[in-house]
């Protein structure tokens, strides 16, 4: 095999591995969402709440709470 055979072979294997890295990455964009509904979310909520005062658990109570919440 000649020199620019063996480069180009190369560079179709490293396309190769980058497109299953990027399969990769896009089947896990949805563990990542509920892993973040579910974990991180309620911590902000817990957050907010602790923040403003009023003991609110989400931000749609927290704003139906308040006088200046949105219309």
């Amino acid at each position: 095999m000649t020199r620019p055979q063996k480069y180009f072979n190369t560079l179709i294997r490293q396309s190769e591995k980058a497109r299953q890295t990027l399969v990769a990455w896009h089947d896990g964009i949805g563990t990542y969402r509920q892993a973040h509904v579910q974990v991180v979310l309620p911590l902000e909520y817990e957050l907010l709440a602790a923040r403003t005062g009023n003991g609110c658990s989400r931000w749609t109570n927290c704003w139906a709470s308040r006088a200046d919440g949105p219309n």
